[in-house]
This record gives C-alpha cells, structure tokens and sequence, in this order.
C-alpha cells in the first residue's frame, strides 16, 4: 500500500515540477521559429529557452531528489524542493503571459523590409 502511495506522490510532484518548465521551453522554441521566419529580433526568445531550460534540468533534479528521499522513508521537502515548486510557479505564469499575451502580438507584427 505505501509503494502505491508513493508512486502517487511523486507522479503529481513531478506534473507539478516539470510540467510548466517544459511548456514554456516549447512555446519558446515555437516563438523563436516565428520571429525567425518574421525575420524579427530572435535574441530574446533564446535567452527565455534557454532559462526554461535550466529550469526544467533543476526542477528534474529536484524530482529525482524527492524520488530518493521517498523510497528512503526520508522527509520530502527542502528549501532546493522549494525553490523548485518557485521555478515552476514562475514558469506556470510565464507560460500563461506567453501563450495569451505575446503569441497574438507576435503573429501581428510585420515582416520588415
């Protein structure tokens, strides 16, 4: 019953850690390839990736921590956990502001001569 209970735990850890990472790194990539092909300024888009990134990679690691402490019988949370759930909270938001705000502003914008 507790190992059923603890793969429980961590698939919703990790849905909650992971997840918004791996959404904005996305929307940044699809972003990048639009004002690339707008032939707009693509430097901004790639610095937002690349945070995703490194976001992504360390709320990874705090997942595969919280993994280890489960099966160890360990406390689950500390202050590296949460900053992780802070990266995913800011990157859930991020997400949000990017996906209703920027993506019609970017598919307004004209092509410059």
């Amino acid at each position: 019953m507790m190992g059923d209970t603890s793969v429980a735990v961590i698939l919703v850890i990790s849905l909650a850690l992971c997840i918004p990472p791996f959404l904005m790194m996305r929307l940044c990539a699809r972003f990048y390839r639009r004002a690339q092909r707008r032939q707009l300024d693509t430097r901004g888009y790639l610095v937002a990736f690349f945070v995703a990134v490194a976001g992504f990679l360390y709320n990874l690691g705090a997942l595969v921590s919280i993994a280890i402490r489960v099966s160890s019988g360990e406390g689950l949370f500390t202050p590296f956990h949460a900053a992780a759930a802070a990266i995913a909270w800011v990157a859930f938001w991020v997400w949000l502001f990017m996906a209703f705000g920027l993506g019609r502003d970017i598919a307004r914008r004209r092509t410059p001569k």
